[in-house]
């Protein structure tokens, strides 16, 4: 946690200690602290009257379905948790913060993320008929400005973080330290490079464990010597683009939203 000038920042190193992590709270589950609910635990963060800051994207639910397999939408659970964070504090003013990513290398990620944790499937197995050009972030983000007390919507896109970092951070913490934050190290969620994907489909993605996949990243670490795992062609890349682009304009004309760029 990050207290300082009004703010009391809430990172997922506090939030996802033993007995506090909201994805398990969300679930009924969250141990000692009020039998399950959120209630006690927004209380007990809000108790000095600061601005709060919840940075947790673990409150949008799961990037894929229980079975491993690609969602038919973007983040199915994330209008029941957020909505289920906010009825559980007092009446305060929420503004939503969210990163929007090319849907393309989105269900990459999702994809080599779930082969990390050993859901080990084809990418067209994954995908189980779900298209890049299905995913609308924007209505996500309309969705989400509906639920009560919701005031507004700061977005960015993913690939602009590098460049927007000091001005995400100052827009949404609202304290201005961001010319101190360094952005994160590329290699903390490094991608599986190709080669490195090669290697664990001839060990078999039948056969293949969570450790083949720490091992073979270690050994082929995606960069300029080893590229990154592509599935998609560059034609359809372009077409997915497009299709990005255009969701892009729709966020940015809706109500509420500030969008950053």
């Amino acid at each position: 946690m990050i207290n300082g000038l009004g703010v009391d920042v809430y990172t997922p190193q506090w939030l996802r200690e033993d007995g506090k992590s909201f994805w398990r709270a969300l679930r009924g589950k969250l141990g000692d602290v009020s039998d399950g609910d959120l209630r006690d635990m927004l209380e007990m963060m809000s108790i000095s009257g600061r601005r709060m800051v919840i940075s947790e994207e673990n409150i949008l639910g799961g990037m894929s379905r229980p079975d491993g397999h690609a969602n038919p939408e973007l983040y199915v659970s994330a209008y029941a948790n957020v909505k289920g964070v906010i009825e559980r504090t007092k009446e305060y003013p929420f503004h939503l913060s969210l990163a929007i990513r090319n849907p393309a290398t989105f269900l990459t990620s999702t994809y080599l993320h779930g082969l990390a944790r050993g859901r080990m499937m084809t990418f067209d197995d994954y995908l189980n008929g779900v298209r890049p050009t299905d995913y609308l972030w924007s209505d996500l983000i309309e969705q989400l400005l509906t639920i009560d007390n919701v005031e507004r919507f700061v977005v960015w896109r993913y690939e602009d973080y590098a460049r927007l970092q000091q001005k995400i951070f100052r827009t949404v913490v609202k304290w201005r330290v961001g010319k101190l934050v360094e952005p994160l190290d590329p290699g903390v969620n490094a991608s599986l490079s190709a080669e490195a994907y090669q290697e664990l489909c001839k060990i078999g993605l039948d056969q293949a464990t969570k450790a083949d996949v720490v091992r073979l990243k270690e050994k082929f670490p995606s960069g300029i010597d080893h590229p990154k795992y592509r599935p998609f062609s560059d034609e359809y890349l372009a077409k997915v683009q497009e299709h990005y682009d255009k969701d892009v304009e729709r966020i940015r004309s809706i109500k509420g939203v500030n969008f950053l760029r």
